[in-house]
């Protein structure tokens, strides 16, 4: 199993280096970790379903192009389903924006409309995020990212996440598809 797991301090992924995420000022006593899993074991079916419908998508290709994806085909879980499009400046990513955001998205972290999403988040979720992406594009295909947060210093909310890559007419990396599964503990 290859993972990597991001705590206080500076961590690797391949040649990238990540920062410290900054718990401490979202309300929590411990470090805030977020997990990227490349086995994919999933704890919530959700993620499973939709790894399946990514893959069936993908057609024996690396990566589904973002024209394949059909909403429709994830019935009761398209609520859990959100598309970003991946900005890239300097050989790395400089930000993403959505595309289309599940319900279950915005039911706990609140509309965002088309802005960067970074521009909507504290710096230790814009990490945890970035890592995602970056872990994503290092292992070349899904992989499972799980963590917690807090959202306004009272929400604790513990999250697992599909992160899969999507070409753009045959540009790899040019979006994400992202699964979500959220616990909240108000």
């Amino acid at each position: 199993m290859q993972a990597w797991s991001m705590q206080a301090g500076l961590w690797g992924l391949g040649d990238t280096m990540l920062s410290t995420i900054a718990s401490e000022a979202e309300g929590w006593s411990a470090p805030q970790p977020i997990d990227i899993d490349t086995t994919l074991s999933f704890e919530h079916a959700v993620l499973s379903r939709g790894y399946v419908l990514w893959q069936r998508m993908a057609n024996g290709r690396p990566m589904p192009d973002r024209t394949d994806i059909d909403p429709r085909a994830h019935g009761k879980d398209l609520r859990c389903l959100s598309l970003f499009d991946i900005h890239w400046a300097d050989g790395g990513i400089s930000h993403v924006t959505p595309r289309l955001l599940g319900a279950d998205f915005e039911d706990v972290l609140g509309s965002i409309g088309s802005e960067a999403l970074a521009d909507n988040m504290t710096p230790a979720a814009r990490e945890r995020w970035r890592l995602a992406a970056d872990a994503m594009v290092e292992y070349g295909g899904p992989v499972r990212a799980t963590g917690h947060m807090v959202q306004e210093s009272r929400r604790h909310i513990s999250f697992e996440l599909l992160v899969a890559p999507l070409s753009d007419s045959q540009v790899p990396y040019r979006c994400v598809y992202v699964i979500s599964a959220f616990s909240i503990h108000d």
